[in-house]
């Protein structure tokens, strides 16, 4: 079976041909080598927030099935990992913890009720991988004395801070949610005007070294900040080779213009480190300020996923984690106002389709987790890539940003062509038998 799915401006989403073979005499641009295989790809995902949570609780029934199988089934996007908040962050309609006692002994999980009811419904679909991070300490335990604004943890907290996290993660645990990941700190290097705290790399370095004896069976991330920063940060976080020990890799984010390379930078300096994207999408107020939902499903966001995805995967990115997998009409909620768009977007019983899933679904329907990364050579200005899944089908996709044109292969003996148009996303999948879709 080999199918041909394209996503472009005209047609906004997947429409589906069969792949034929070339003209004969065709000439073509390459060959694909199943032997150029490299980093193995961990899955797909997006981040449940509280923001999300409680638009999916505002559902009926029927809704409420409608995103699960959009998420999470294999006609869907398929996902296998899901990133959530240790506590408030701006994608929650309050600043909220889980303790107010200085000895954390009324310690509860219920401001996280509507994001628990969420994952026990995805987890009826598939066994989700729960990655954890923290927008702020108590306010409490800051310098500034409160949870926004920046701050830092003061001296005396770490270890609060570390016994505050692993008593999160032992309540997960018995709701039948286990966490597998956590990033001690989502963008260290950021004081916002919601949920934020500020650690130098040796800060960070220290509380991961305290929540690792706490928990070490969780796995730790570094940095969970921007691509352009990775090198210099990763370079502090592990100048102690014992922290460099406990880190199962390093976080990154997109805000930050396109600089892929870094993530080559940093593979080659700490090759031991997975490489995971834990947070990027479409940020309405850069777009539109007057008014960020007229920004809303635009195709340039179809066409940045798919650039960002390829280009990462290119500088050995092992897996994806979105940020918000739903939210309302208007980009929230969102307690500061920072509002953003989401693939699924719902409201008044409408649940829209915005054209950043079909280019996310380009990615996670097709590449399976322990699927290893394809390298394709560069044609002309395509930005390509591919993967060979556990089951031994092979995934081609191809990104053409500039004028249309044809492009030729040769797969098995056979030159196949298939015609990319400008701004077309395109998803090429090889299988013995049945397909994808």
């Amino acid at each position: 079976m080999k199918t041909t799915i394209t996503t472009s401006e005209e047609g906004r989403c997947f429409r589906t041909s069969e792949l034929k073979p070339a003209p004969r005499g065709t000439v073509p641009d390459f060959a694909v080598d199943l032997s150029a295989t490299r980093q193995t790809i961990r899955g797909f995902g997006g981040a449940v927030t509280e923001a999300a949570a409680s638009v999916y609780r505002s559902m009926d029934e029927g809704k409420r099935a409608e995103t699960m199988r959009l998420l999470y089934s294999k006609e869907g996007l398929n996902y296998n990992w899901a990133r959530l908040s240790l506590g408030s962050c701006d994608f929650s309609r309050r600043s909220y913890d889980y303790a107010k006692k200085a000895d954390l002994s009324d310690f509860s999980l219920e401001p996280d009720r509507d994001i628990v009811a969420f994952l026990l419904d995805a987890n009826k679909m598939r066994s989700l991988r729960l990655l954890a991070s923290t927008w702020s300490p108590l306010a409490q335990w800051k310098t500034n004395g409160e949870k926004c604004h920046g701050g830092r943890l003061r001296e005396e907290c770490y270890g609060l801070e570390a016994e505050y996290v692993s008593l999160y993660v032992d309540a997960m645990k018995k709701k039948g949610l286990p966490i597998e990941a956590l990033t001690v700190q989502n963008e260290p290097e950021a004081a916002q005007v919601w949920e934020s705290c500020l650690y130098n790399g040796r800060e960070e370095a220290r509380l991961a070294r305290r929540i690792h004896e706490k928990i070490p069976g969780v796995k730790l991330y570094a940095h969970d900040h921007n691509r352009d920063a990775i090198v210099r940060r990763a370079a502090e976080i592990f100048a102690d080779p014992r922290d460099r020990s406990i880190f199962q890799g390093i976080a990154y984010h997109w805000y930050d213009g396109g600089d892929f390379r870094q993530l080559s930078l940093a593979h080659g300096l700490f090759p031991e480190k997975e490489l995971l994207f834990t947070e990027g999408c479409v940020e309405l107020l850069n777009l539109n300020r007057r008014d960020p939902s007229a920004a809303i499903g635009s195709f340039d966001g179809a066409l940045r996923y798919a650039e960002n995805y390829l280009q990462d995967l290119r500088n050995h990115s092992a897996g994806f984690i979105d940020w918000n997998v739903l939210l309302d009409r208007h980009g929230g909620p969102n307690h500061v106002g920072n509002l953003c768009e989401a693939p699924l977007m719902y409201e008044n019983g409408v649940l829209s389709i915005n054209p950043s899933y079909y280019a996310i679904k380009h990615f996670s329907h097709f590449i399976e987790e322990g699927a290893r990364f394809l390298s394709l050579p560069e044609v002309s200005e395509v930005i390509s890539g591919g993967a060979v899944n556990p089951d031994g089908s092979i995934i081609l996709i191809f990104l053409n940003k500039c004028k249309g044109k044809p492009i030729s292969f040769t797969f098995d003996r056979v030159t196949y062509q298939c015609y990319l148009n400008t701004n077309q996303i395109t998803t090429i999948a090889f299988r013995k038998q049945g397909g994808f879709l």
